[in-house]
């Protein structure tokens, strides 16, 4: 009967062995408990005897009637857990009566013999006993055998009855299901799977099965249909990724060759600069390729490949400026106010990315009051000091700290933990992307930052944004450019480092090329920062030029750094004018060695 079932074979193997171990492991107890009963019983018997025949054991003792002794011996030696009595007089010689020789299992007591006699106590002796663990043992192995047997019987009629319920409610119709799956196609999609159950019979969990396999069935035929849908959706797809990839690297790869082509036409302006027609068309040359490089700009931003630049600023302007878009944007009943408390310090980082936190988060909030009535948005901004080992897990230091809040109705708290998650909304379909929260997320975890949330319903929303402050004392740490320091540039282009390589030792400075990021890096650790200068291009192997600059920025906040963009520009980090693009090292009339000269004077005064 249960010759096909590996899985009824299974369920009795297991119901035995965790039967066994359950029975002996009750057994134990058991008998533990009774063995401990059974030297308690004995301890009992012990103290009676103490208790009710020591004094008479002294007065016989004291009279020297040794008969009555023995008298009184064989009378307690009648006791079956008693084996043996004996006293020791301390000038006389040991009386005693044994029932049998000593064994491993007894248990011996002994007490003084005190004779009390007008108030004055005279040990006369010890009295021995002797109890035997023998009597208490062999019912305790009568016992086990009983419970043993009992329980062993019980499991196994309990067990095989359970696989025999288990065949007949079970197996048999999971034989049935295991052959139908077996024999499922697509060429018998029609066919259904029937039980063949009794029509009185209350369903049950394998009724749901067979349902389920033969709505599966309904459901096949109709996905795939779809299947076919989605296949030219996701091949459509993946097209457009790989577009997207290819316009990418085309971009970066044709931005090289412009900035190549840059410094090749300045270099033929150089020789021709008295021939003014073969300056015109350099002229007609180089606008073309500014237009080639805007045209490159534009596909970068489209691919999403282009990255701010981070630079050192004052948090407040940026708010100020966001606060007052969302004051233009919001409804009658809104209230927006802003409380500031000025920062001891300044933000590393981008100040159009900062702008789009707030700016987010701000048009959550009034998203959220649409429907309010006296709806309240309370921007605060102030700074605190975290302190190490911090709950938000930052490093210890100075932090600015950007506060939004709103009395809207609030998350609930089902749905709190996924609201930075990407595609997560509960606006409407043609309110909201789901991206909002999660693109914050990422800025803010890029500026080294985090952000919290807190929520009550019907009570509002308050988001909790903490970014790392820089000194302003540090800004006031200026190098002198000495015209010696050693210049580190990063770069993957061979006709760019050719052609700095030239400028630079022309400048009479010593040029280290690196194509790696992360070797660059490793150069960098190893040298006397004092005497640097780093260019950082577009185009580098491993890290991201952002991401090296800010690996090193960890290491030191003085090293001059100079940002080659993909505008044929070197920005000074950190320093406001430059990082709005005023000092261009490769215009339109190509290589200005005055003003990468210039260029690295200026960065020298960069600290952070």
């Amino acid at each position: 009967m249960f010759e096909e079932s590996r899985l009824g074979k299974k369920l009795l193997f297991s119901i035995l062995f965790f039967s066994t171990i359950l029975t002996l492991f009750l057994t134990s107890i058991q008998i533990y408990i009774d063995y401990n009963q059974g030297i308690k019983s004995i301890y009992t018997t012990v103290d009676q005897i103490r208790a009710t025949q020591l004094e008479s054991l002294a007065q016989n003792l004291w009279n020297i009637n040794e008969e009555q002794i023995q008298i009184q011996l064989k009378g307690l030696l009648e006791i079956e857990t008693i084996k043996g009595l004996k006293i020791y007089p301390i000038d006389d010689k040991p009386i005693s009566i044994i029932k049998k020789g000593p064994g491993r299992s007894d248990i011996i007591s002994n007490y003084p013999i005190i004779y009390s006699r007008k108030g004055i106590n005279t040990q006369l002796g010890t009295f021995e006993i002797i109890s035997d663990l023998t009597p208490v043992l062999k019912t305790l192995q009568s016992r086990v055998l009983i419970i043993l047997l009992s329980q062993g019987t019980k499991t196994f009629i309990v067990s095989f009855f359970i696989l025999f319920i288990f065949n007949i409610l079970v197996n048999k119709n999971l034989l049935k299901i295991n052959r139908f799956a077996r024999e499922m196609s697509l060429d018998n999609i029609d066919k259904r799977l029937d039980l063949s159950r009794g029509p009185n019979e209350d369903r049950d969990e394998i009724d749901d099965l067979s349902d389920s396999l033969n709505l599966m069935q309904e459901k096949i035929q109709n996905e795939i249909q779809q299947k076919r849908k989605y296949q030219e959706q996701l091949l459509q797809s993946q097209k457009m990724e790989a577009l997207g990839t290819l316009a990418s690297g085309v971009a970066h790869d044709f931005n090289n060759i412009l900035q190549g082509l840059y410094n090749a036409l300045f270099i033929l302006e150089e020789e021709v600069i008295d021939n003014a027609d073969a300056l015109n068309h350099l002229q007609t040359a180089n606008t073309y390729v500014d237009r080639a490089r805007e045209l490159v700009k534009q596909i970068l931003i489209y691919t999403k490949h282009e990255e701010g630049a981070f630079q050192k600023f004052s948090a407040i302007p940026p708010i100020q400026d966001v606060v007052n878009i969302l004051r233009s944007a919001k409804s009658n009943n809104v209230t927006i106010s802003l409380f500031v408390d000025p920062p001891q310090g300044n933000i590393y980082g981008d100040k159009t990315q900062l702008k789009q936190i707030l700016l987010n988060l701000g048009n959550n909030a009034l998203h959220a009051l649409e429907d309010q009535k006296n709806g309240q948005i309370k921007i605060r901004v102030s700074s605190i000091f975290l302190k190490p080992n911090n709950d938000l897990q930052l490093k210890a230091g100075p932090y600015l700290k950007l506060v939004v809040e709103d009395n809207g109705p609030g998350i609930s708290s089902n749905i709190i933990n996924k609201v930075f998650e990407p595609f997560f909304t509960t606006k409407e379909i043609d309110k909201g992307t789901g991206l909002g929260l999660s693109v914050v997320q990422g800025i803010v975890h890029r500026h080294l930052g985090e952000i919290q949330i807190e929520s009550t319903e019907d009570l509002g929303t308050k988001f909790k944004v903490f970014l790392p402050l820089i000194d302003k004392e540090e800004a006031h740490s200026i190098k002198e450019y000495n015209g010696k320091e050693k210049i580190i540039l990063v770069s993957n282009e061979a006709i760019l480092s050719g052609h700095l390589h030239e400028s630079i030792f022309n400048l009479e400075h010593e040029l280290v090329i690196f194509k790696s990021a992360a070797d660059a890096l490793n150069f960098i650790k190893l040298q006397k920062i004092d005497n640097l200068i780093l260019i950082v291009d577009d185009f580098i192997e491993q890290f991201s030029p952002v991401e090296l600059i800010r690996k090193v920025r960890q290491l030191t906040k003085t090293l001059p750094i100079l940002y080659l963009s993909n505008k044929g520009t070197i920005i000074p980090i950190n320093l406001k004018a430059y990082c709005e693009n005023r000092s261009s090292l490769l215009s339109s009339k190509g290589l200005n060695l005055e003003r990468l000269k210039e260029n690295l004077k200026e960065s020298s005064n960069i600290v952070g």
